[in-house]
C-alpha cells in the first residue's frame, strides 16, 4: 500500500522552509538535497542494476545505530534521471550471522516539488529529488533472535515515476501507486470544495467554524472527515490573523489537485 500526506501546511501558508512528508519512511530525513553526494558515505551494497536503477540510484548504505531494538539505516540516493522523481519503492534486505534475513519494503509518493513549481513558490520544498540531486534518510529493519545488527545490507530501487509522468519498474507497485493518487486526488477534491466555500463566505471565520462542526457530529468520523477537520481547524486559526488563509490554502490544494490527477494516469517505459 503507498502511504502518502496532504501538502504540508508550511507550503499552504507560505512558511519557509517548507519540509514535505516523507511518506512511508521510518525516521526523520537525515540531511537536505544536494547536488553533491555526502562524504563518507558508506555502502555495504546498494543498487545491482534493476530498471527503475537507471534513474534512481542507491549510493550510500550503513547501519548509524539501534534504536527501539531496530538498526537504523542510512540510505542515500542519487536522482540519474533528467526529472524531478514523484515517487520511488525500495526494498532493504537485512543478512545476520544467524543465517536468517530480513526483507522491509517502502514507497515513497512525494508530489510537493511539482506543487511548488505549479506555485511558483520562491522557497522549494526541504527534500526533493529534482535533476542530479541526492538525498539521505534513515530507514529501519529488525534486529535478529539475539538483539543483534544485520551483518550486511542491501537496497534496491524497485519503482521510480518521473515529472514527465513516465514511470519505470515493478508493476504491481506501479497500479498501486496510481491507485493511491487518484485515492488521494479524491480526498483533495472534496478539500478544495470546503475551501471554495470558506474563502466565498462573507464570514470565512465562521464558515470554517460551522462546516468543522457539521464534521465532527456524531461518535464516529471517516478518516476523509479526520483530514478535513484538520486543516480546517488550522485554516479557521490562521484566519484570526490572516484574513486570505482561506485563500492561500485553497490555492495550494486546488494545485495539489492539479498535479495528482494529472500524475495518477502514468505511462511505463523501459529503462534506458
Amino acid at each position: 500500500m503507498v502511504m502518502r500526506r496532504l501538502a504540508p501546511l508550511c507550503m499552504v501558508f507560505a512558511l519557509a522552509p517548507c519540509i514535505p512528508a516523507q511518506t512511508t519512511v521510518p525516521g526523520p530525513v537525515a540531511a537536505p538535497a544536494t547536488g553533491k553526494p555526502s562524504p563518507g558515505a558508506a555502502t555495504q551494497a546498494a543498487s545491482t542494476g534493476t530498471g527503475a536503477e537507471s534513474a534512481l540510484r542507491v549510493v550510500g548504505l550503513h547501519v548509524v545505530s539501534t534504536l527501539n531494538h531496530r538498526a537504523q539505516i542510512e540510505i542515500e540516493l542519487n536522482n540519474l534521471s533528467t526529472e524531478t522523481v514523484t515517487a520511488y519503492s525500495y526494498e532493504i534486505v537485512g543478512r545476520y550471522a544467524d543465517g536468517t534475513q530480513s526483507r522491509v519494503a517502502h514507497v515513497v509518493d512525494d508530489v510537493s516539488a511539482l506543487v511548488a513549481d505549479r506555485l511558483k513558490l520562491a522557497t522549494r520544498p526541504f527534500s526533493t529529488l529534482r535533476r542530479g540531486e541526492y538525498m539521505r534518510f534513515t530507514a529501519e529493519v529488525p534486529l535478529d533472535s539475539l538483539g543483534a545488527q544485520p551483518i550486511s545490507i542491501e537496497a534496491h530501487i524497485t519503482m521510480v515515476a518521473l515529472g514527465d509522468r513516465t514511470v519505470i519498474g515493478d508493476a504491481a507497485g506501479i497500479d498501486s501507486l496510481q491507485e493511491s493518487r487518484r485515492n488521494q486526488a479524491g480526498t483533495i477534491a472534496q478539500i478544495v470544495a470546503d475551501l471554495r466555500s470558506v474563502a466565498a463566505a462573507p464570514a470565512p471565520k465562521k464558515a470554517a467554524d460551522d462546516l468543522i462542526a457539521r464534521l465532527t457530529a456524531g461518535e464516529r468520523q471517516p478518516a476523509q472527515n479526520r483530514t478535513r477537520v484538520a486543516l480546517l481547524r488550522v485554516v479557521s486559526r490562521n484566519l484570526d490573523q490572516t484574513p486570505g488563509a482561506a485563500g492561500s490554502a485553497l490555492a495550494t490544494y486546488e494545485a495539489e489537485l492539479a498535479v495528482l490527477t494529472e500524475h495518477s494516469a502514468l505511462t511505463r517505459r523501459e529503462a534506458k
